[in-house]
C-alpha cells in the first residue's frame, strides 16, 4: 500500500519517527535504528525492541502504531526516505549497493 493511502494516524507516526531519526539525539538512535531494521534488518543490522523504552511517551506510541501497522497489512518505509536518512547518518545507500 503507497504511503499515500496509509491511514492518518499511520503516515503520522511514521512522519513523527522519521523526523526524529533525522536527528542527533539517542532518540533519534532508536528511531534511526528501528527503521533500518524494518527496511532491511539484513543489511543494517537489527533494533532491540527494549530500546522503546528510551523515547518519550509519544514516539514510542508512533513506533507501537507503526509495528502494529504490519499486522493489517505488509508495506515498508519509502527506499528514498531511507537513502536519505542512509547518507545523512553516514551509511551506505541501498540504492547504491
Amino acid at each position: 500500500m503507497p504511503y499515500s493511502e496509509m491511514p492518518e494516524n499511520i503516515r503520522n507516526a511514521y512522519d513523527r519517527v522519521y523526523s526524529l531519526a533525522n536527528d542527533w539525539t539517542g532518540g533519534a538512535k532508536v528511531c534511526e535504528d528501528f527503521l533500518f531494521a524494518w527496511y532491511n534488518v539484513r543489511a543494517w543490522g537489527g533494533w532491540a525492541p527494549q530500546s522503546i523504552t528510551e523515547l518519550d511517551r509519544e514516539n514510542a506510541a508512533a513506533i507501537l502504531i507503526l509495528l502494529s501497522s504490519v499486522q493489517h497489512r505488509t508495506w515498508y518505509p519509502d527506499s528514498a526516505d531511507m537513502d536519505k536518512l542512509a547518507e545523512r547518518k553516514g551509511r551506505e545507500p541501498l540504492s547504491r549497493a
